[in-house]
């Protein structure tokens, strides 16, 4: 049977916050329970302090959780609050429950669409045994396996080691996460063989979020903006989960109306990524900043980038109200949207080449995958400047590295203009490779692809025929690995 979910597309700064607590207030005064789940604990007070005054409710969370957060919460939920009430987590926590008890009697709102996928990729040659003795994989067509533990009692005693072992911390974590129930986690099969037997340094497994963790409740309804844009759609929905767009909520507007403000100004025409972006103080991202600086002048700005830009890459790198960094994932961060008009993306958020391979093997496309992250912390990051405040009339300026993002928010942003910067065209330009030459002509060359085609096609059809086989095999399979819900 298909789960249900509601879900709400709302667009930043049309009062997705309000409209999501004014229905948790609604459910509470008609006698019901609720939990919001939000991403950070700063939109939490910020929801908790702006609408819940009035309101029985309850906040869990690290800042007063002297037992810790998810034994705090635990706890909790065995004996809560006995009237109506709302309680207030992150979705960090929620994630991370054993157990959530007595289920059938919370209505959940999720604030801010969740990431459905992570990836656990680290050099492991020498400590991968750590968990790998207790894995093993059933195969799923030709590349990839459903990775399983073959030993419960040995990794649940390695997710509980990092207490007394930190050393194990990174282990502990993909531990628990191969126990919990909530992830089907699968590895590239050559690669995780070729670890096992010492040809191989990586430690790859992909982990895919089941919509189990949301089953069961009384409700559940997701607000997030560009929603049948994210993982958790187009992946939930290849499953056994429904969506259905909840109406009249009470929004303030469903589109951006203020776009016309808008002036989007572009690097590069090639996609933005950190190959081509090069190292911290490459001349790519020098030739980049200079133009925008030409551009701003004087004007104060928000700006985004990686983790390895540690220091602004702006002129005046000591001037914090000029030019203020926002986190990556800016989410609920609303303080500047009065003083600041313009923001500059040097953010290359790409996941590596592997993982655009699982994804493609699980019929997600790469425009799809760039979109759902790359592109949509750039949009979240735009709205925290005074693009956000409807009632603000200044023009605003939006600094993107490539023109595929500029053209994508512009679709957006309806009205708004795209403008190339001025950098030289041969900037970003690559060295080509000084590889021997691999065909003879141009003919030898379209033969051996043809002859590719043909063996790629016959493996496409191998590889169906075995998902069926193998899946099936596995569904009667009582004695080995959990069964494939909903595979893909």
């Amino acid at each position: 049977m298909k789960a249900v979910f509601d879900y709400v597309d709302a667009p930043g700064g049309s009062g997705k916050t309000y409209a999501l607590a004014n229905r948790a207030i609604q459910l509470v005064r008609q006698g019901e329970t609720v939990l919001i789940i939000q991403p950070t604990i700063l939109l939490i007070r910020e929801t908790a302090e702006a609408y819940f005054e009035n309101t029985l409710h309850r906040v869990i969370n690290s800042e007063n959780s002297d037992g810790g957060t998810i034994e705090t919460i635990q706890e909790y939920l065995k004996q809560p609050i006995t009237e109506p009430h709302i309680l207030l987590i992150t979705w960090a926590a929620f994630v991370n429950l054993p157990y959530f008890h007595d289920k059938s009697s919370w209505h959940v709102f999720v604030d801010e669409v969740p990431q459905v996928y992570e990836l656990f990729d680290e050099p492991a040659s020498i400590s991968h045994g750590t968990v790998t003795a207790y894995l093993d994989y059933t195969q799923i067509g030709i590349r990839y396996g459903l990775v399983y533990p073959t030993d419960q009692a040995q990794m649940r005693k390695v997710a509980e080691s990092s207490k007394q072992d930190t050393a194990i911390k990174t282990y502990a974590i993909l531990a628990r996460k191969m126990i919990d129930g909530k992830w089907q986690s699968f590895v590239d099969m050559k690669r995780f063989d070729d670890l096992r037997s010492g040809h191989n340094r990586q430690l790859t497994i992909y982990h895919i979020l089941q919509p189990t963790i949301l089953m069961g409740f009384a409700s559940v309804m997701i607000f997030g903006a560009r929603f049948q844009e994210t993982m958790l759609y187009k992946i939930w929905s290849k499953k056994d989960v429904k969506f259905n767009a909840a109406v009249d909520i009470g929004l303030r507007y469903t589109e951006h109306n203020n776009g016309e403000l808008l002036t989007i100004h572009y690097g590069f025409a090639a996609d933005w990524s950190k190959e081509k972006r090069g190292k911290v103080n490459s001349d790519v991202i020098k030739a980049y900043v200079d133009a925008v600086e030409k551009v701003l002048v004087s004007d104060k700005t928000l700006w985004i980038a990686n983790k390895d830009i540690i220091h602004s890459p702006f002129s005046e790198p000591g001037s914090s109200t000029k030019h203020t960094r926002l986190p990556n994932f800016p989410h609920g961060i609303n303080i500047y949207q009065y003083e600041y008009d313009n923001i500059v993306s040097l953010s290359a958020l790409n996941p590596p080449k592997h993982m655009f391979n699982f994804m493609n093997w699980l019929n997600i496309s790469a425009d799809e995958l760039r979109t759902s992250t790359y592109n949509h912390v750039v949009y979240q990051s735009i709205l925290r400047c005074s693009i956000r405040d409807q009632s603000n009339r200044n023009p605003k300026r939006v600094f993107v590295p490539d023109l595929k993002l500029a053209k994508w928010l512009q679709v957006i942003f309806q009205g708004s203009i795209v403008v190339p910067l001025d950098i030289p065209s041969d900037v970003m330009k690559m060295k080509k490779p000084g590889r021997a030459k691999i065909y003879a002509s141009d003919a030898d060359r379209l033969r051996a692809y043809r002859a590719k085609k043909k063996i790629a096609e016959k493996d496409k059809h191998a590889e169906f025929l075995d998902q069926v086989e193998v899946t099936s095999a596995h569904l009667a399979n009582t004695s080995g690995p959990q069964p494939i819900t909903g595979f893909f």
